[in-house]
């Protein structure tokens, strides 16, 4: 049982190829949605959050990511970046201070 506090954003699974983060690395075959539009397909053009190193990527045409132009950052992603963001942090602090916990039981 998951016992995250539940938020706006929604995991989407569909029509993504596994493809990594062009910042970290990390590999990637699902995106949050940031904009709060449950049940939306990513598109090209749109924005994807690491959820690891939480940088911004765009969705490009075959739909992987790589790095933004400076021109393509829309003004109305500002805030809905920044609250995902601020989710994602708090999410991936937690899992790691459980991994943490679970590791020093271990020992």
């Amino acid at each position: 049982m998951d016992n995250d506090p539940p938020t706006n954003l929604d995991r989407i699974d569909a029509g993504i190829p596994e493809c990594v983060c062009p910042y970290c690395g990390v590999d990637m075959n699902a995106m949050m949605d940031p904009s709060q539009t449950k049940g939306r397909t990513p598109q090209p053009g749109q924005p994807a959050i690491c959820v690891e190193c939480l940088e911004v990527s765009i969705i490009d045409q075959d739909m992987t990511l790589r790095a933004p132009l400076l021109e393509e950052i829309r003004d109305e992603w500002i805030e809905p970046i920044q609250m995902a963001r601020k989710v994602l942090k708090e999410k991936r602090d937690e899992r790691e201070r459980r991994e943490r916990e679970e590791e020093g039981k271990r020992n």
